[in-house]
């Protein structure tokens, strides 16, 4: 992740491979101190910050169970079996998660999407249909797998647009002496 052109290069990016060790927790310190300096450059240069969750890591390469399927013709349901638990997503993730959580809850310009709460449902993150992958590989979405999150990202930045818009008429309206109290339909100044 590109934090800030200003900086040196050793604190450009969240690049924690120099410090990664057998120490989980270390890794998870490090992995935080990084976000936070990250958040913090991008934040005071006045940008809006999405943090996008790690999409659910199958547990299976979706290339060899989609070959198992089509050449032993086995039913939908094998997809299904194959694909990745929630639950077992959630626990794998919770660690980063909670650590992402944390640092964009206090900070007015950051928000966080979670791609699982779009791809996954009943219980599993399908790894596809028998129509189309929902993965290229165990971690990338593919492009029918990620439309719903593109989509969901793309409304949150419309809205974001779409508020600071009204905060600029709202502004300019009050800078003009006009009246500065929304309107009863929470549209713009009047």
């Amino acid at each position: 992740m590109y934090s800030h052109g200003d900086l040196p290069q050793s604190q450009r990016y969240m690049d924690t491979r120099y410090e990664i060790r057998r120490d989980k927790a270390h890794t998870l310190t490090v992995f935080a101190e990084r976000l936070a300096a990250t958040l913090d450059h991008l934040e005071g240069a006045g940008l809006p910050v999405w943090i996008l969750h790690q999409p659910p890591l199958q547990a299976h390469e979706p290339a060899d169970i989609y070959a198992r399927f089509l050449l032993q013709g086995e039913g939908p349901d094998f997809l299904r079996r194959h694909s990745l638990r929630r639950a077992a997503h959630d626990a794998l993730y919770a660690p980063t998660r909670a650590h992402l959580e944390a640092e964009a809850a206090p900070r007015a310009g950051v928000a966080t999407l979670d791609p699982a709460e779009r791809i996954c449902g009943e219980g599993v993150c399908p790894i596809g249909t028998a129509r189309q992958a929902t993965y290229i590989d165990r971690d990338h979405l593919s492009n029918p797998g990620a439309a719903p999150v593109a989509r969901a990202l793309a409304d949150r930045i419309a809205a974001r647009l779409a508020a600071d818009r009204y905060d600029a008429h709202r502004s300019a309206a009050c800078a003009s002496g006009r009246n500065c109290a929304p309107a009863e339909d929470g549209g713009a100044p009047r």
